[in-house]
């Protein structure tokens, strides 16, 4: 199971509901069956959640990490001296812009469009008019895979993703013991 640390902190209303009404996909109570707790600190270090402990099962602790900026021609951006215009289609965009910013680079505006949002040429022109040179335009591996449509406004702007990685912070070999366990 896997819980995310900010909301579990944040939103406690929201905590105590299943979709649609709260961001939960089940219920907390179903821990109990859980063989492993992940907790995703996201881009925060964050003690283990106490409520979690309570149930007695390992946990292991989760972050993510900035790896590289990569374009459309797999070059990786090397500097971070630019101004960056943000944007992705994501339920909550706080952790991905606190990467870009902690990685160094000015961020000048976020444009945050809903979750999984299907980009359409609006869109694209709406980001070719706020172009201007010395800026570059980041987004998300999952919105930049939407993007290779639009071939032009990849391939003729400096438009980034994140590449994103995962430090495991906290017991590892546990969570390495429980895949191993599963594969076989």
């Amino acid at each position: 199971v896997l819980i995310d640390s900010h909301d579990f902190l944040c939103k406690k209303l929201l905590n105590k509901f299943t979709l649609p009404s709260g961001v939960l996909r089940e219920t907390f109570s179903n821990l109990k069956r859980a063989d492993l707790i992940i907790q995703n600190n996201k881009d925060r270090e964050l003690r283990i959640i106490p409520q979690l402990e309570a149930y007695g099962k390992d946990i292991s602790v989760l972050r993510y990490k900035t790896e590289y900026f990569i374009d459309n021609k797999n070059s990786i951006l090397q500097n971070y001296k630019y101004d960056a215009l943000l944007f992705s289609g994501i339920a909550n965009d706080e952790s991905f812009v606190n990467m870009v910013k902690q990685s160094g680079i000015n961020v000048s505006e976020v444009i945050q469009y809903s979750d999984h949002y299907i980009y359409n040429e609006a869109d694209i022109t709406l980001l070719v008019k706020k172009y201007r040179e010395g800026k570059i335009f980041i987004t998300t591996e999952k919105d930049f895979i939407k993007l290779r449509r639009f071939e032009e406004f990849v391939n003729k702007y400096p438009v980034y993703f994140l590449k994103l990685g995962i430090e495991i912070i906290l017991n590892s070999n546990v969570l390495y013991k429980k895949l191993d366990e599963i594969i076989k």
